[in-house]
């Protein structure tokens, strides 16, 4: 009987090694195969990655890459607040934060965002007690069935409006945005939104203005619910928060304000109200920009970046 009971302990044993080993060569797998490289994939390693206090959140108008030194920069394209309020909870579960930005912009309630899939999903972000990658739907998927995760599309567009401020036809906004593509790309970093002919800058800049138009009843909404979490969360992690709203054209913001059904003019009341209501300071406009510091409507180009944040950082914590 002994016999027995000490050859089943040891069978489970060498089961319980094997599961450990495979997991860890699993784990090696995901972080450093270069067939799971993705975007999704590489968003969520630099989250597993992550153990700073100090963070920038928003979308592509924050981006990826850090422009104050100690900070860590979360802002994947299309980023939605119930994302936000996923990410935050993640990263901070056990780290304490300290610094923290939050972009406070229309856009977070933009029609382009109905229905529109989540990258960080349910799923995709590992248990904080145990981040590995294995555990994120983006790489046991990908592992499940041998191929990589689809990107997702980065804009819709409704419907045209009538009038002065028509929604222009989907076949120039696609025309024109590849023009973009192409002069960004053979301009390199000498490339700037002045040099793009100002004909196709109106349709790219409507377009957008469309896409990112909040929705009505948007205060009320379970996107305004999912950011107003995230900001009580970090609060009440002890985090000194401040939310800031990144530059645009100044073209960009007089068609936001001009298309029939905006809903861009309510956004600022609101922005307002919950600063004051968590008693956190909103950074607009602290330094003047042309149009030959961005890259299109409504994104800096990395010289005017590396200007910009550091000082929304003088403003927010002096």
């Amino acid at each position: 009987m002994r016999s027995y009971t000490s050859s089943s302990s040891f069978k489970i044993g060498v089961f319980f090694a094997i599961l450990v080993l495979s997991a860890v060569a699993l784990e090696a797998y995901c972080r450093n195969s270069p067939n799971l490289r993705s975007l999704p994939q590489v968003t969520m390693l630099r989250y597993i990655n992550f153990d700073g206090s100090n963070a920038a959140f928003g979308d592509s108008q924050v981006g990826e890459v850090s422009h104050i030194p100690g900070f860590g920069f979360f802002g994947p394209g299309g980023l939605q607040t119930v994302e936000l309020n996923r990410l935050v909870r993640f990263l901070f579960a056990e780290v304490e934060p300290d610094k923290i930005i939050i972009e406070l912009a229309p856009q977070w309630f933009g029609a382009y965002h109905v229905g529109r899939p989540e990258m960080i999903s349910a799923t995709a972000l590992p248990p904080e007690f145990l981040k590995m990658a294995l555990l994120s739907s983006h790489f046991y998927s990908a592992l499940k069935d041998h191929f990589l995760a689809a990107a997702y599309d980065l804009l819709s567009v409704g419907d045209a409006a009538a009038g002065e401020f028509d929604e222009p036809e989907w076949r120039d906004i696609v025309t024109y945005a590849d023009d973009w593509d192409r002069l960004k790309a053979e301009g390199g970093a000498a490339f700037n939104w002045s040099l793009f002919p100002a004909e196709k800058q109106r349709v790219l800049m409507l377009a957008r203005a469309y896409a990112q138009n909040p929705v009505s009843d948007f205060q009320d909404s379970m996107t305004a619910a999912y950011l107003e979490d995230a900001v009580a969360y970090v609060i009440s992690r002890g985090a000194r928060l401040c939310f800031v709203e990144p530059p645009v054209t100044d073209d960009h913001r007089y068609l936001r304000d001009q298309i029939p059904g905006s809903n861009y003019r309510a956004f600022e009341p609101y922005a307002n109200a919950l600063a004051n209501r968590f008693n956190v300071p909103w950074v607009r406009d602290v330094m003047e920009f042309t149009d030959a510091d961005f890259d299109n409507q409504d994104h800096l180009h990395a010289e005017a970046h590396a200007r910009y944040w550091p000082a929304v950082a003088k403003a927010c914590f002096g």
